[in-house]
């Protein structure tokens, strides 16, 4: 009963973790930290490594499985896996029906767990703000730029899931937000509802090989280089704000970017301000909810 109580409460996590990482703005990093299992899955996944695989290639299934302590992995990552099948139908709902509410929130988290992360790093130098102010302003360029809406070839998406995975594994950057990015996010969400397993075979196997390639890199760079690495992925966070942009209109395949005025008047539909507005503040309103709910569990 233990048992079941234990890897149950590892299985909920895990589709928290999955939810948040379906979201862009939230990461399921951030989500894995807020509910005490970051560290555990970081230091599991990292014992994927030569020795541990030499176990199981020597046929010694029983060490290998609890050296990677395989029943703690596999019961936060059924709990992904199931959140992100599960709710994947319900993301692509909202946004086909409320994109301007649900983008307006997006921004929020984004602004609020942004800001946070900054606030988060211990020694501010002009180095940290130069770090800053070049990833903002080259991943706000980056993403103007046509050629990093990259085709959809099973390379291509291989290699989107290695660098989503990345981010889904750091604290503060979300992995949808990569997938925006790379103008992955609605694919792999229709393949997900319409269980085209082409594409997310690809999409898996992409995740893997970046959890076993760069997963010690990330800790080696996170344990000395931690405020270097958080104010770029800070930069990364605010640069892309204009991807998810509330007020977007669609010109020959090309989403433009449009003041709210502007698009009342092109579109002809209402750009709901104030709406957009409280959308905003209720996503980061959650965000610093789950902030301080994490810091009062500190506490006790």
């Amino acid at each position: 009963m233990h048992y079941i109580k234990t890897y149950g409460a590892y299985f909920i996590k895990g589709m928290f973790v999955g939810l948040a990482d379906l979201i862009p703005g939230v990461s399921g990093g951030t989500i894995a930290f807020i509910l005490g299992i970051y560290r555990p899955l970081f230091a599991a996944i990292a014992a994927i490594n030569r020795k541990s695989l030499q176990l199981c290639f020597a046929g010694e299934w029983t060490r290998f499985w609890q050296t990677i302590h395989g029943n703690f992995l596999c019961a936060v990552f059924g709990g992904i896996i199931t959140s992100i099948f599960c709710f994947s139908s319900s993301m692509l709902l909202l946004m086909s029906l409320f994109p301007i509410f649900l983008y307006s929130f997006f921004e929020g988290l984004i602004i609020a767990s942004a800001l946070y992360f900054f606030s988060t790093i211990e020694k501010k130098s002009l180095y940290t703000y130069c770090y800053l102010f070049i990833s903002c302003t080259g991943t706000y360029y980056f993403i103007q730029m046509d050629a990093w809406a990259i085709p959809n070839g099973y390379l291509w998406i291989l290699l989107t899931g290695m660098l989503a995975i990345c981010a889904m594994i750091l604290p503060g950057i979300s992995g949808s937000l990569v997938l925006i990015f790379f103008n992955k996010y609605t694919l792999l969400l229709q393949a997900l509802s319409n269980l085209q397993f082409d594409i997310l075979g690809f999409f898996v196997l992409g995740c893997f090989l970046g959890l076993f390639l760069f997963v010690r890199i990330i800790q080696w760079l996170l344990r000395y280089y931690s405020s270097t690495i958080l104010s770029v992925l800070v930069g990364f966070m605010l640069g892309s704000l204009g991807k998810l942009w509330p007020w977007q209109i669609c010109i020959e395949n090309i989403y433009k970017n449009y003041y709210p005025w502007h698009y009342e008047k092109i579109t002809g539909k209402s750009a709901h301000f104030g709406s957009a507005l409280l959308c905003i503040f209720l996503g980061a309103g959650l965000f610093l909810a789950l902030i301080r709910w994490q810091n009062k569990r500190r506490l006790y």
